[in-house]
């Protein structure tokens, strides 16, 4: 055998090494893209928008396919008030992975809160079908969002209370709950999921307005003016500051 020929011959079986054990150029992008799009997402939570932006960027730059990155960038368009890129990135997510069904939440709720109540539903109850999703309560939770924002409060009640059944300790359907016992006028009630929702969360801004509400309806004075206190101290600028304000002037 020539020595070129042996040359060649190593270099095939060197190339072949290569391609079998080690990961491919395509498998390297995808780790590199959920590395940013986890990273991305942690910055998010902490506020720091624009570092999630350009994390989320890199992500899809990395695998525009993939589906985790497309959700996060679609939460945060939400976020930034941008919904139509919050829409092209919410499908993108879903047609990339149906059974990613932390996007297809997402999508739903975004559908109902931008007037499309009807394909919200129709792709949540998909999800609590399929009996595959791990926390149907947040999809009950949300099912219930769409029906509320659709005018169906009977069918809303049910479904935040299908979701507390499941999970008792689900603040957002406790703080659902409270707002629809509190439009019915059944005040006792608001109260009780309002106390059931701050044991595991602290109030914000529109649950202590809800709260000065209540106990104004239930005739009582005194934690009505503690609720308004907290809310006037701890959120001087928000809107729901601003709306006490009107509703309760000099108090």
């Amino acid at each position: 055998m020539t020595l070129f020929r042996r040359w060649g011959l190593a270099l095939l079986a060197l190339l072949a090494a290569c391609s079998s054990d080690g990961p491919s150029r395509a498998e390297e992008n995808a780790k590199a893209s959920d590395v940013f799009t986890r990273k991305g997402v942690r910055y998010m939570e902490d506020g720091r928008l624009d570092l999630a932006l350009q994390d989320f960027e890199r992500a899809l730059d990395f695998d525009s396919g993939n589906s985790e990155a497309h959700n996060a960038m679609a939460v945060l368009q939400e976020r930034l008030n941008k919904p139509d890129e919050a829409r092209k990135h919410y499908k993108r997510a879903v047609s990339l992975n149906e059974a990613n069904y932390a996007a297809v939440n997402n999508y739903s709720k975004f559908l109902c809160l931008h007037g499309e109540q009807e394909e919200g539903v129709q792709l949540l109850l998909g999800v609590l079908n399929s009996n595959l999703y791990g926390h149907p309560w947040v999809a009950q939770t949300n099912l219930g969002i769409c029906y509320k924002t659709a005018g169906r409060m009977a069918e809303a009640e049910q479904a935040f209370r299908q979701a507390i059944d499941q999970q008792p300790a689900f603040s957002p359907a406790l703080l659902e709950m409270a707002q629809v016992s509190f439009a019915s006028q059944d005040y006792m009630k608001a109260r009780a999921f309002l106390q059931r929702y701050t044991v595991g969360t602290p109030h914000n801004a529109e649950t202590l307005w809800l709260a000065v509400r209540i106990e104004e309806a239930l005739g009582n004075e005194r934690s009505r003016h503690d609720y308004l206190q907290q809310l006037h101290s701890r959120f001087p600028n928000a809107p729901e500051t601003d709306l006490s304000r009107q509703q309760f002037p000099g108090k």
